[in-house]
């Protein structure tokens, strides 16, 4: 379909002033994406335990309390399409505030619509290890706590 539309697509390019200046498109649009990255803690392996895209291509498999570890903007939109399935979703996010990239727009609109479906969000905390009740976690305190899950969701 892009092809049929006349759209030039040039993967793996490094867009300088002189590549866009050559060019001379109308738009660019730096599409760079994300390779996901597999936390290495205890329980991973587990049955219960998806990468993003698994979930968005098999979205039966999210059962009715997910936790979603990484509250970067694919774990955020996947928290929102879940909770709209009909999920309890908590995120679990390291850092002490989500993480949405350069799009301060998109973020604001997604600031909306986490309390609007009711996504629990847990900053400040590192996911220890996954067991059968869930995901340990840890608050930057130490304090420890599970967050109950019947499926855990990297992102």
């Amino acid at each position: 379909m892009v092809e049929r539309s006349g759209i030039e697509v040039r993967l793996n390019t490094e867009v300088t002033k002189e590549l866009a200046a050559e060019i001379a498109p109308d738009v660019i649009i730096a599409a760079m994406g994300a390779t996901p990255i597999k936390p290495d803690i205890p329980g991973i392996e587990s049955d219960k335990v998806f990468g993003a895209v698994e979930i968005y291509k098999n979205p039966q498999l999210a059962g009715e309390r997910v936790v979603i570890i990484g509250g970067g903007l694919v774990g955020v939109e996947l928290a929102i399409f879940l909770s709209i399935r009909g999920s309890k979703v908590t995120i679990l996010e390291m850092m002490p505030s989500l993480n949405y990239g350069a799009s301060g727009v998109h973020g604001a609109f997604l600031d909306l619509k986490i309390p609007e479906y009711g996504i629990t969000v847990e900053l400040s905390t590192k996911a220890l290890e996954i067991n059968d009740r869930g995901v340990v976690g840890k608050d930057q305190s130490g304090k420890r706590k599970v967050f109950p899950a019947d499926t855990v969701v990297y992102a």
